[in-house]
């Protein structure tokens, strides 16, 4: 609460008139004879008052225009009280008063105004004084900074950054060596930022060094400038090719433990996924989309923890299914199932799990199967998307499989991993394989050379690093001593330089807390890998009564399966947002017991859908893909049912219920001409019936409806790839 303001404030008219108050009586107390105020006083006191306010109105930045107009009305009321405490009062100094107050109260309008815009001039000029000043001194102490590390490096590495000018003879200045010099804020305890180090932006010689060579003395350069445990340098490519960023830690401030960030909304694999925190404070996220993954990390590392947090990115994700591998008991799964067995979600985070090397296999061969049937089934799709890759969208959800322990699983399983991961990138499976060592009896070189996402928690020996990083010894590389406590690692995506950086903390509450919000977004398996043979089917369906035990062991009975069987998380199936779904076939009619029953109603707007189709093919230039867009794109192929062609889509919704229909009555309804037609149907093996036969009173050749939708379920089934040509046709364009 503020006090009470008791300055005397004084208007353009009150203070004129205040002064006029106070001359008065100051002549009336003047003129007592107890005071007896003689004119030397007057004059004294006057002049004292006018220096007095020179100066403040110099310190307070007034303008000349003010302080004439002070120092005049000073001179005048002292000359004036001089005079009357002289002859004492009459009518000429009553009205001189008067006058004098008058001409005040005129002039103190204008001349206040012209005061404020100068005190407003002056009050900036010395903010802006001041922040030089400020500037000037944190310029100086950044190039204090620089001028170490330019001479630390000089001394250290013996590469000369400042070569002397053969023209001058002298170096060049430390501003043109270190360009910038960026200090990193980091929370610390109490949520108060404070700066744990900074980077610095080098121009290197032009004599061929690179940031590699400078990276080869990180661990000499962190001893010579003597940083804190837990502290270093990190040397990585700049802007071009004789820029390198140097990042200098100076407190170790991911000591304390960092609370894994719980989603708010679903993610999706096509961004990176979270792992950690590195040094200046950034996320540190990996690639996931298109790269398979190793973790390894010795007993105490941190290595568990960040495997979950690795789960739990993956299962904030809308557009990914996991697999998991785990021969210790299921312990990566069991608290991901938890919240399923007890109830609280309706379907299980985890798509399968396998504790033992024939669930494993048995798990693999389907994953291996998965990869060559979605190939097959979604080529079309693909093509009319121009990839030659499948997209992981809601619809067709990426397949994870994320193996714990990998060093103990057998060859029989590690084989199955290495052509899952050399063989899935085109059709969204993707691999985390988990092992407690870096060395090619945990991790073996074929899994690690498909691996361009790598995570080494704590290790104990540095060739272990060597062997993960791909780093042959000698000076430089990622060292042990810069991931000195738990949940410190070291992580590298593609070519880019193994960063250090701290895991997430992910505790069983979090995991549950994401089991749960997944719950709401979570995708179901797509039909054409569900459906791929009846008896990968009947496998993949009776997976969780195979593990009943790991059910049990996640603390409750297992789930009963619905009255239609299948799979127990599958008893709401419903079609993911934004994704179409066929009608209901009708009960009775014609088209009762068809596999293409309310392919009409199905495809009554057909040309809406064709638009989309359209559009979601390379019609147009090319330009920069939008991801978003793009897996929207194929989410509408999908759900319009275009894994089989539009001509055969278009055929079977032309004949209706028709057993039969001549040829050019088919193709004058799907906008296409009878000669192409036939071409284009024969290279999907299907003939036009050999007779002619009657149609409304017409005889011709035409084709059997049986015969398409033998096409149609045969290229469902992924047993027939359409032929280019057939895929990328549309009612608009020459066939």
């Amino acid at each position: 609460m503020g006090g009470v303001d008791w300055r005397w404030r004084h208007g353009t008219v009150s203070g004129p008139l205040h002064a006029t108050i106070a001359l008065a009586t100051a002549y009336e107390v003047g003129t007592l004879p107890v005071l007896d105020v003689s004119p030397e006083w007057v004059l004294i006191g006057g002049a004292t008052a006018a220096g007095v306010t020179s100066w403040r109105a110099a310190h307070d930045g007034r303008s000349w225009l003010g302080l004439g107009y002070r120092i005049a009305g000073i001179s005048g009321s002292t000359l004036w009280l001089a005079q009357a405490v002289t002859t004492g009062w009459t009518a000429t100094l009553g009205w001189t008063l008067a006058a004098g107050a008058v001409t005040a109260a005129g002039l103190a309008r204008p001349i206040r105004a012209r005061d404020r815009v100068v005190a407003e001039r002056h009050a900036a000029q010395e903010a802006a004084a001041s922040v030089a000043a400020v500037d000037a001194a944190e310029q100086e102490r950044l190039t204090g900074i620089a001028g170490e590390w330019v001479t630390r490096i000089e001394r250290v590495t013996q590469i000369v950054l400042r070569p002397l000018d053969p023209r001058t003879g002298k170096r060049p200045p430390v501003q043109q060596v270190v360009v910038a010099v960026e200090h990193w804020m980091f929370p610390g305890p109490g949520g108060v930022e404070r700066c744990t180090g900074y980077t610095l932006e080098l121009v290197l010689p032009t004599t061929g060094v690179t940031w590699q060579t400078l990276s080869n003395y990180q661990d000499n350069l962190a001893a010579a400038a003597d940083l804190p445990q837990g502290c270093g340098v990190e040397i990585g490519p700049g802007r071009s090719r004789r820029r390198a960023l140097i990042e200098v830690s100076i407190v170790d401030a991911l000591r304390d433990d960092i609370a894994l960030p719980l989603p708010t909304e679903p993610r999706t694999i096509n961004n990176p996924i979270p792992v950690g925190v590195v040094r200046n404070g950034a996320q540190a996220d990996v690639p996931l989309r298109y790269s398979c993954a190793v973790l390894v990390g010795a007993t105490g590392s941190g290595k568990s923890n960040e495997l979950q947090t690795i789960v739990a990115g993956l299962l904030s994700c809308h557009d990914v299914l996991v697999l998991v591998i785990d021969y210790n008991g299921g312990g990566v799964a069991l608290p991901w199932l938890s919240p399923w067995v007890d109830g609280t979600i309706a379907r299980s985070p985890i798509l399968w799990v396998a504790d033992n090397e024939h669930e494993a296999i048995m798990m693999c061969d389907w994953l291996i199967a998965a990869i060559e049937h979605r190939k097959r089934a979604y080529h079309a799709a693909n093509q009319a998307r121009d990839d030659d890759k499948l997209a992981a969208t809601p619809a067709t959800p990426q397949l994870v499989l994320v193996t714990d322990e990998a060093g103990a699983t057998g060859r029989e399983v590690t084989k199955r991993i290495a052509q899952i991961s050399d063989r899935g990138r085109a059709a969204a499976v993707r691999t985390v394989t988990c092992a407690l060592r870096a060395l090619s009896e945990y991790i073996p070189t074929e899994v690690l050379a498909q691996a361009q996402v790598r995570i080494g928690m704590k290790v104990n020996d540095r060739k272990e690093l060597g062997y993960l990083y791909d780093w042959a010894g000698g000076r430089g590389g990622p060292s042990p001593e810069d991931a000195p406590h738990t949940g410190y690692g070291h992580v590298r995506s593609g070519q880019e330089p193994p960063r250090v950086f701290k895991g997430y903390r992910t505790s069983p509450s979090m995991i549950r807390a994401v089991a749960v919000a997944q719950d709401a977004w979570r995708p179901e398996l797509d039909e054409v890998t569900l459906r791929m043979s009846a008896e990968w089917q009947r496998v993949f369906e009776e997976r969780w009564q195979r593990s009943a035990h790991l059910l049990a062991a996640a603390g409750g009975r297992m789930p009963v399966p619905s009255a239609g069987g299948g799979s127990p998380e599958r008893r709401e199936r419903q079609a993911p947002t934004g994704r179409g779904a066929l009608p209901p076939t009708p009960p009775d009619g014609p088209d009762a017991g068809s596999k293409f029953a309310g392919l009409n109603d199905a495809l009554a707007d057909l040309d809406a859908a064709a638009e989309r189709l359209r559009n979601a093919t390379p019609d147009t230039p090319a330009g920069p893909r939008d991801d978003a867009a793009d897996a929207a794109a194929f989410e509408a192929i999908v759900a319009y049912e275009v894994v089989v062609p539009e001509l055969v889509v278009r055929v079977l919704a032309a004949m209706g219920s028709a057993e039969r229909m001549h040829t050019r009555q088919i193709a004058e309804k799907i906008g296409s001409r009878a000669e192409s037609l036939g071409g284009l149907l024969s290279q999907l093996d299907i003939r036009p019936l050999k007779s002619d036969f009657t149609v409304d009173g017409r005889r011709g050749r035409g084709y059997e409806r049986a015969e398409v939708e033998a096409a149609a379920e045969r290229i469902r089934s992924g047993e027939l790839v359409p032929p280019e040509e057939v895929a990328r046709w549309r009612p608009d364009a020459p066939a």
